[in-house]
């Protein structure tokens, strides 16, 4: 059995995605990285 695990981590660039794709094109997570996944550190692209 072959299984290919594939995955990729960033911070999205939110203001983007809000000019170039529709409405919540993204989720709850990617909204708020800093606060869910580092929360040692302030959010540097907090708003």
């Amino acid at each position: 059995m072959f299984v290919r695990l594939v995955f990729q981590a960033q911070h999205l660039d939110l203001d983007f995605y809000d000019k170039h794709f529709e409405k919540d094109s993204y989720h709850d997570p990617h909204r708020e990285p800093f606060r869910l996944w580092h929360p040692e550190f302030k959010d540097p692209f907090g708003k």
